[in-house]
């Protein structure tokens, strides 16, 4: 020891044994499952909406749906509900990967690509019949399908 105290080192030993004694540990050890505990029902309340929220907009994909006027468009159901109606059962439709499943499911007709594609030279096959100018677009599109089905909001995605 010196005149001014105990050195730095001596203050640090003694500090991180003070911080490790068996009653200090205890106390922070209690701390911390305080604050879980106080904690838990916001960290659940935040896990259920979170789930609740991605289960919804995952599960409930919007066929029919109203414009900003309120009135209802079900172009999308009733092209489905033609498919279905006016085409044979074991027709074959293009379009963008993200219509396979609704089209499977309403139409009950055969798709060429949906959300589970893992081709890739099949994903890219599609892709390239479906942003081809008209012509070439149909050279390719002939030989895989008998109907495409295209959105106007399809354009933009080439």
């Amino acid at each position: 020891r010196t005149l001014a105290g105990p050195t730095r080192a001596e203050l640090n030993t003694g500090a991180l044994q003070a911080f490790n004694a068996w009653p200090v540990r205890a106390l922070r050890l209690l701390a911390a499952g305080g604050a879980c505990w106080l904690a838990k029902p916001y960290a659940q309340d935040f896990y259920d909406a979170s789930v609740n929220t991605v289960q919804w907009s995952l599960s409930h994909p919007q066929i029919v749906t109203k414009d900003r006027r309120g009135n209802i468009n079900d172009e999308v159901r009733e092209a489905y509900w033609w498919l279905r109606d006016n085409t044979p059962a074991d027709a074959r439709v293009m379009a963008w990967w993200d219509y396979g499943y609704q089209i499977a499911g309403v139409a009950n007709r055969t798709t060429l690509a949906d959300g589970n594609t893992w081709n890739m030279e099949h994903i890219g096959l599609v892709g390239m019949a479906l942003t081809a100018p008209l012509s070439e677009g149909h050279r390719i599109a002939r030989h895989l399908a008998d109907y495409v089905l295209l959105w106007n909001s399809d354009v933009g995605k080439s």
